[in-house]
């Protein structure tokens, strides 16, 4: 499944599996890729960052968009 979620400046486009997920997070202004990061569903391990940084993009209110038809 692929899940398109944005907030503020930041759109991460979500790439899951049965139970887990990559994490691509983009610049909305500029397009460019900010940070990769990756999870495993609740109660699993906590959301970990790949490359970038992703300390800065914390987001109390994303919404989310299903990008599956």
């Amino acid at each position: 499944m692929l899940l398109s979620v944005q907030c503020g400046n930041v759109n991460r486009i979500e790439m899951w599996g049965i139970d887990a997920s990559t994490n691509y997070l983009y610049d909305v202004t500029t397009g460019r890729l900010i940070a990769v990061s990756s999870y495993v569903s609740p109660g699993q391990e906590p959301e970990s960052c790949a490359a970038g940084q992703i300390d800065s993009l914390a987001c109390d209110h994303w919404v989310a968009t299903d990008l599956c038809p």
